[in-house]
């Protein structure tokens, strides 16, 4: 078990031949143990990941590498160079465990006995049917933190249990466990990958919950002027609407361009609030347009008006009215308050910075 030093950076021409050597030194090592909720070893095939820790509380750690349990909940890694890590143990049927931040330095340093005990997690059960209440068997159920939780300061509490996966019996009926606080999307899927029945918001130890199987929806329209002339070739953005702490937020976004006619569609789309908007260098809607999609019922075509968009223009300058090269310019709505959750979350317009004499341009700004 070794791990390879930093290399020299060399230059390398076309027809030359190199011999490079890397000195290998002896890498770290961890290992520990793997434990049920009650304590008992975990079994084997327990996956287990080394992780390199990121700056966002876990959300974004990396894995570097994983392992599994052996028969009595043991694991290692060896080789390891020298760095911070975090060790964390997945199962779909308890809560993931995961270590403090560990330094490890190159050498033959060893940490051992690292402990790792599992979260009794809860659990969502219920039936998937088709339109004649009969069920459906052998699809994949998947639990999935709803995104709009991990906005706000309820992110750590949902990356808890965070999701889980199950298959239906011959009798259309499932059981996901090891989930954490939630709420919970719950899907199922077809052999295909294709989404046959969806429920949003729904609470950890739900039991009895009936996913009906359910023909995709589609949103369709056109993009029109002010001067209701059809406009080709922007693009139009979608967001599914939800609810979270800090209010509503705009999630699973998508996109679609316009036809030569002003034409789109949406499709493959499952219940619920969606808000659709244009925002290019060209064209502008003033404000979203919402749509409420609701199960076997046909979504009206729509259409979203988009007048030619405006621009703005100038110089940023320092304290001492020299021009400032590479400042960031930014629009701001200001009839809104910054910390509005649309404002946030819904469309906007791309930054901008200032070349070397100072000036920027902002386009697609909504004409007002």
């Amino acid at each position: 078990a070794a791990t390879a030093n930093e290399p020299a950076p060399f230059d390398v021409a076309g027809g030359q031949t190199f011999d490079v050597g890397l000195r290998l030194l002896p890498g770290a090592t961890m290992s520990g143990r793997v434990l049920l909720p009650g304590g008992a070893p975990a079994p084997a095939g327990l996956v287990v990941q080394a992780l390199r820790p990121g700056k966002a509380f876990g959300l974004d750690d990396v894995v570097l590498r994983a392992t599994e349990t052996d028969g009595a909940g043991a694991f290692a890694f060896t080789g390891l160079d020298g760095d911070r890590f975090r060790v964390r143990a997945a199962s779909e049927r308890y809560l993931d465990a995961r270590s403090n931040v560990l330094e490890l330095e190159v050498g033959a340093q060893a940490l051992d006995d690292i402990e790792l005990q599992l979260g009794t997690g809860r659990s969502i059960g219920g039936s998937v049917v088709d339109a004649d209440g009969a069920g459906l068997a052998d699809l994949e159920v998947q639990a999935v933190v709803d995104a709009a939780q991990l906005m706000g300061v309820g992110a750590m509490t949902a990356m808890s249990g965070p999701r889980g996966r199950t298959r239906t019996d011959a009798e259309g009926a499932f059981e996901v466990t090891g989930l954490g606080a939630g709420p919970f999307t719950v899907r199922a899927f077809d052999a295909d990958g294709a989404v046959v029945a969806r429920a949003d918001d729904v609470a950890p130890e739900t039991d009895g919950l009936v996913l009906h199987a359910m023909t995709p929806a589609t949103i369709a329209g056109r993009v029109v002027d002010d001067s209701d002339r059809t406009v080709p070739g922007v693009e139009i953005r979608l967001a599914r609407v939800s609810s979270a702490q800090i209010g509503e937020v705009r999630i699973e976004r998508r996109a679609a361009r316009s036809a030569e006619d002003g034409t789109f569609t949406f499709g493959d789309l499952s219940e619920g609030t969606y808000e659709l908007w244009v925002r290019t260098e060209t064209h502008a809607t003033l404000e979203t347009q919402r749509v409420r999609v609701v199960h076997d019922e046909p979504t009206a075509p729509l259409e979203l008006v988009a007048p030619r968009a405006a621009s703005a223009s100038g110089v940023v300058a320092d304290a001492n009215g020299r021009p400032k090269a590479g400042a960031l310019v930014t629009y701001f709505d200001s009839s809104r308050s910054l910390y509005t959750p649309s404002q946030v979350s819904g469309p906007v317009v791309a930054p901008t910075r200032t070349d070397a004499r100072g000036r920027f341009e902002v386009l697609g700004l909504p004409a007002v």
